[in-house]
């Protein structure tokens, strides 16, 4: 048998510089996860952000590794994988990013966990201990032999009471939390079309039971509190009662953040029972003021809505973290700039203009990626900074832009210290620290502009060709079509033949025109591939009416 007693749990750091630089707040998999293993009876420690020399040494003496990831983790993770393996040590991969890029992350692992872990990744550590192969063990994907295997996925957990409270003594270092978080339930009904939780955890919500929460609760720090739930008023009557429950228990934090949805400011009774169990900080997926896009994210909600809704957080008392995402079909180079004027119309404490990012799993990164809109799959890039893709109505660069500025403009050095002459610190430290991590973030990805552009021409040129050389299939064989029939109809064909020859001869010179060069004019192309589809439709729109014409002709002879 395969001894393994010391387990290591890894979350590895995000790339670059961001917000949750300064934050830190690990995501709650792996101190559940750690509690789960340290139960049964092994030695655990977790770890969270960069990984230093010291510590892969200190790691390298435990017998198995596991490593958690999101997207724009995974190639650090895997980076991590490797060294491990390299060093004869155990891996195992799980996380959002390995679940729906199975077959890439199983490249850097022994074992990848799909899925919801808390049951899966304590049995594969009994199979591995006992030299077996998981090949009955659901939501475990493994290589044997060289033929992949992917099990059938794993059920989502139930009951969620089951599972003991997140451990976060098992850091490895006194690593102090910016808040303390907590989780009520897992799954979200709303099917909005960029995000992959429901993908993950289900459109049905799961809810621990109220005295389980209080029971966690009551065992956390008092100063601050951060509710996890991507809705934690996805159940009204379950939140009340979880607020009357902090209220009687008489465990009510000083300051306490959740991630909401509008729908919460439509009863005022829980407005007011968060409010009396210390919420005073919403974060709200408002995501966008244009009502298209709106429709086209599937959020279910209204541009007025959404105005009202600050309305009502504001007459409670509670501030507003407004999420917007920029970049949607219907987005153009004013998206920003309108969603920075609203926000500041209505008087939205901070904001989070993210650009619009295709995550796996999710329907918008299938259809992306179908289209062949991705400018680069570096998975470090996609942390909602970098714009990755190729929106429908400005190049990636004016998105990148755009956002940033409104953004720079929002978090400007003369709003924060208009904040200080008010007298409201905190609006005016949020300024002033949303302007340094911009120039930190400008600083440290000086050189993304450039690559960007790169990354734009050589997609755009390989996605034109595709289209033209597409084009030029058709035309070929709607020329072969109209030879064969000239006899028949004498002139009227060759006029269409020859303007179908002519356009042959635009569309190859256009090809020759995607020279490799940075140079190139993308607008001026686009606009030249737009006329030759509609003059190549046109023609055969023609083609079509005549050969209509030829029918009917045909059956008026036969008759007489």
């Amino acid at each position: 048998m395969a001894k393994i007693n010391k387990i290591t749990l890894i979350e590895p750091e995000a790339p670059g510089f961001h917000v949750f630089s300064q934050f830190k707040m690990p995501r709650l998999g792996l101190p559940l996860l750690g509690a789960i293993l340290k139960k049964r009876g092994y030695e655990v420690n977790l770890h969270l952000g960069k990984l230093s020399e010291k510590d892969f040494h200190s790691f390298s003496g435990n017998d198995l590794i596991g490593i958690s990831t999101t997207t724009s983790t995974a190639p650090e993770a895997y980076r991590i994988a490797d060294r491990f393996r390299q060093a004869g040590k155990k891996v195992v991969i799980g996380g959002v990013h390995a679940t729906f890029v199975t077959d890439e992350s199983l490249q850097h692992a022994d074992f990848v966990v799909r899925g919801e872990a808390e049951r899966t990744f304590p049995e594969l550590i009994s199979r591995i201990q006992s030299e077996e192969l998981p090949r009955d063990l659901c939501g475990v994907s493994f290589i044997d032999r060289g033929e992949t295997v992917h099990n059938p996925d794993a059920p989502l957990i139930d009951d969620l009471d089951s599972l003991p409270f997140p451990d976060y003594t098992l850091f490895d270092s006194k690593m102090k939390l910016f808040n303390a978080p907590i989780q009520t339930s897992r799954g979200c009904p709303y099917p909005c079309n960029f995000c992959n939780v429901t993908q993950m955890f289900g459109r049905k919500v799961r809810y621990r039971s109220v005295e389980h929460v209080l029971d966690e609760m009551a065992q956390l720090p008092k100063d601050e509190l951060f509710y996890y739930d991507d809705n934690f008023c996805s159940n009204p009557k379950y939140t009340k009662q979880l607020c009357e429950g902090i209220l009687k228990r008489g465990i009510k934090p000083k300051y306490s953040s959740a991630q909401v949805r509008i729908e919460v400011t439509r009863d005022p009774e829980l407005m007011d029972l968060m409010a009396q169990a210390g919420t005073d900080l919403v974060y709200v997926g408002f995501e966008s003021v244009v009502p298209e896009t709106l429709r086209e994210y599937k959020k279910q909600q209204t541009v007025e809505e959404i105005a009202q809704a600050v309305e009502i957080f504001r007459r409670f008392k509670m501030r507003v973290h407004g999420m917007f995402v920029i970049g949607a079909d219907h987005d153009s180079k004013q998206t920003a700039v309108r969603t920075l004027q609203f926000a500041e119309k209505h008087g939205i404490d901070t904001i989070q203009l993210m650009m619009l990012t295709p995550i796996p799993g999710t329907e918008l990164y299938r259809q992306l990626v179908e289209k062949g809109r991705i400018v680069s799959d570096d998975w470090s890039l996609y942390d909602g900074q970098h714009a990755v893709y190729m929106p429908a109505k400005m190049l990636p660069e004016e998105l990148q832009k755009t956002t940033f500025s409104a953004m720079g403009k929002f978090y400007s050095l003369r709003r924060g210290l208009t904040w200080v002459a008010k007298r409201d610190f905190y609006s005016a430290s949020r300024r002033f620290m949303g302007w340094y991590l911009i120039k930190r973030w400008k600083w440290d990805n000086r050189d993304w502009s450039s690559l960007l552009h790169k990354h734009t021409v050589k997609t755009y040129r390989k996605n034109l060709s595709n289209q033209l050389k597409e084009l030029q299939k058709q035309l070929d064989e709607l020329l072969k079509k109209l030879q064969s029939r000239l006899p028949e109809v004498g002139f009227r064909f060759e006029d269409l033949l020859a303007k179908g020859e002519k356009m042959l001869s635009d569309i190859n010179r256009t090809l020759r025109d995607l020279k490799p060069s940075l140079d190139i004019d993308l607008a001026a192309l686009d606009n030249k591939a737009r006329e030759l589809t509609q003059a190549v439709t046109k023609i055969q729109e023609e083609v079509i009416a005549i050969e209509s014409a030829l029918r009917s002709h045909t059956v008026k002879s036969a008759s007489v």
